[in-house]
């Protein structure tokens, strides 16, 4: 799991992942496949931002890797872009499958 969000209180982080040219993989399993760039705390605050971008993304495992960079209070969502640019490549968004990509960047209240 990789998480961005700030210890107690206030708006997420920003996770970039560039293959730059090739494909980038992402192995994940039962316990490690989020990354979380959320706001945090009892005010308002946006959440924060994902980039995951080469020629491929591949997604390898059992269970669905999930980006997260929700907002908290009043706050906006965040963003989140997964750019695969290679002649061939395809992006799966599931809520379940293996092999496939979760996204949640919901604005606040």
């Amino acid at each position: 799991n990789l998480n961005i969000s700030p210890q107690s209180s206030g708006k997420g982080g920003s996770i970039t992942l560039n293959a730059s040219g090739g494909v980038l993989t992402i192995p994940v399993s039962a316990g490690v496949s989020t990354f979380d760039a959320s706001a945090k705390g009892a005010g308002s605050a946006d959440g924060g931002s994902i980039t995951l971008s080469g020629s491929g993304v591949t997604v390898g495992g059992a269970v669905p890797l999930s980006l997260a960079a929700n907002a908290v209070g009043g706050g906006n969502g965040g963003s989140i872009s997964v750019n695969s640019n290679g002649a061939a490549s395809d992006i799966t968004v599931s809520n379940s499958k293996a092999n496939s990509i979760i996204v949640s960047a919901t604005g606040g209240s």
